[in-house]
């Protein structure tokens, strides 16, 4: 792993609350943690610039605009994420075009995708009648 170079001087010092994103009911303010819109500074670390590409322990990556939205959206209500992931899983597989008999599998995290795609490896081979 290289070398993590600060991104920008550390400021402490920011507004005691500021308007963030404007939604349809108008804008949140934000106080408390969070009144600077930098977490990363009011938590002491030290942003970086990622000359490496997408890496975990540089925080993956930064979310485009229109994803950060659909994510508010999604903010709102609470689903079972076992259906989450196998909605989610269709919808990849169609945008993907897959044959059908082939599936996307999404899971809540890259730790649980290699038992997730054993179980269903092991349930194809031993159990081929089981949906």
């Amino acid at each position: 792993m290289g070398t993590i170079v600060p991104a920008r001087p550390q400021s402490h010092v920011g507004p005691k609350s500021r308007t963030m994103a404007a939604d349809s009911a108008g804008s949140a303010t934000v106080s408390g943690f969070g009144q600077t819109c930098n977490p990363y500074d009011e938590l002491g670390v030290t942003a970086a610039i990622n000359c490496q590409g997408t890496m975990t322990m540089l925080g993956g990556s930064i979310l485009r605009p229109e994803l950060e939205a659909v994510m508010a959206m999604a903010g709102r209500d609470f689903v079972s994420i076992p259906d989450l992931e196998v909605a989610a899983g269709k919808r990849i597989a169609e945008m993907l075009k897959l044959p059908d008999g082939y599936a996307a599998i999404v899971t809540t995290g890259a730790s649980k995708a290699p038992p997730s795609a054993m179980a269903e490896i092991f349930k194809i081979s031993r159990c081929p009648n089981i949906p």
